[in-house]
């Protein structure tokens, strides 16, 4: 059997497989037997590609000076924190000096924002936006976060972003 999600139609009150594999998908599960399932939506690639034209424009119209952002995963990245759509873990340490220590050996990834405070030190990742890490609905809210607040960082509106996205800067 292919790996992957099976395609199923609701008939009449009952789950039968989609397409032309259904007779080896009924011979793959026996009679009376539990299949746990999960619903799955589709995501619309067509939104998926225009998100990320959007965020490589905005990155485009950024001063090119902002060491913070030296690709457009990393200003995605750093909104995407910013929108609380991340992990957060934290370390005490004794002193001040010795959190500043320990964030110098976390060291700085795509993804990852560390900030010190006193002798605290705080690690954001940014939360994975794939099919398999956000639902269509997850993906859609993250999608308006970021957009907002990177439309914000160059100063236009999200609509305006969005409809730019992609022309050249």
């Amino acid at each position: 059997m292919r790996p992957g999600p099976i395609r199923f139609i609701w008939r009449d009150g009952v789950l039968v497989p989609d397409g032309r594999r259904a007779a080896e998908y009924c011979d793959q599960f026996g009679e009376g037997e539990v299949i746990m399932m999960e619903r799955h939506e589709e995501r619309s690639s067509a939104s998926h590609s225009h998100y990320f034209a959007s965020i490589k424009t905005a990155w485009e119209n950024l001063p090119e000076n902002d060491p913070r952002f030296p690709n457009p995963e990393a200003l995605r990245h750093w909104a995407l924190i910013k929108a609380g759509y991340c992990t957060e873990a934290h370390v005490v340490c004794d002193t001040e000096e010795q959190a500043n220590t320990v964030a110098g050996f976390m060291g700085h990834a795509d993804g990852v924002i560390i900030v010190v405070k006193g002798n605290v030190v705080k690690k954001f990742t940014a939360k994975s936006q794939s099919v398999k890490a956000m639902n269509k609905q997850e993906f859609q809210l993250s999608k308006v976060a970021v957009l907002d607040i990177i439309a914000e960082l160059i100063e236009v509106t999200r609509k305006r972003l969005e409809s730019n996205a992609g022309k050249a800067a």
